[in-house]
């Protein structure tokens, strides 16, 4: 129930967010949930005790605020971690705890992500922008807990037809594409150019 419950949250106020904002300056805390701060403090705690493949029910919530985002991701975006992944980054089947943080390094260290093809799961979302005429999509990482989510915007290839072929809000979706960032209205977006998906569970 509470997973149902930040689920819905989530999708109530879901946007797309750009490469390099931190929590408190432009990013939006999701329904009073917990910061992303919290949540990240927490998964670093679980990764030095129990490493980064630890059982996601061993999780237990951090009500320290006052962690620093740059801090709890250190040893995560160095140039040494990122090149064990290699070309290709899959990151289906990881656990929610490390999915969700190789998320946050490719929205916050972008440049260490820039021509590599990714693939991951999460939940689908989408945003039309009026004053652009332009849809956006995004697949979004719930953290361990349930509370808080990270996303990237992906841009599918033109086989997919709009709206036949795509998922609902929220719908598990596991999509591909090659990273990448692009500028808009003065800031940097991350996205999956040239991005494939398959809906799970679809009726």
């Amino acid at each position: 129930m509470r997973k149902r419950a930040a689920i819905i949250i989530l999708v109530a106020v879901m946007s797309l967010s750009g490469c390099g904002e931190v929590a408190g300056t432009g990013s939006r805390n999701l329904g009073g949930s917990k910061s992303v701060n919290d949540v990240l403090e927490e998964q670093m705690a679980k990764e030095e005790e129990f490493g980064p493949y630890a059982d996601d029910s061993a999780s237990e919530p951090n009500n320290n605020p006052d962690t620093s985002v740059s801090s709890a991701a250190t040893s995560m975006h160095t140039a040494e971690y990122m090149d064990d992944f290699g070309d290709t980054i899959d990151l289906t089947g990881q656990s929610s705890t490390m999915t969700y943080s190789v998320v946050f390094n490719m929205v916050f260290y972008p440049e260490n992500f820039v021509g590599k093809k990714v693939k991951l799961e999460g939940l689908f979302s989408e945003m039309y922008v009026e004053s652009k005429d332009k849809r956006y999509f995004a697949c979004f990482v719930p953290d361990a807990a349930a509370c808080c989510a990270q996303g990237i915007e992906f841009e599918p290839t033109d086989d997919y037809k709009y709206p036949d072929d795509f998922p609902k809000d929220s719908d598990e979706i596991t999509v591909e594409g090659v990273f990448d960032t692009y500028d808009e209205d003065g800031e940097m977006y991350c996205t999956l150019r040239n991005a494939k998906f398959t809906k799970k569970n679809s009726n």
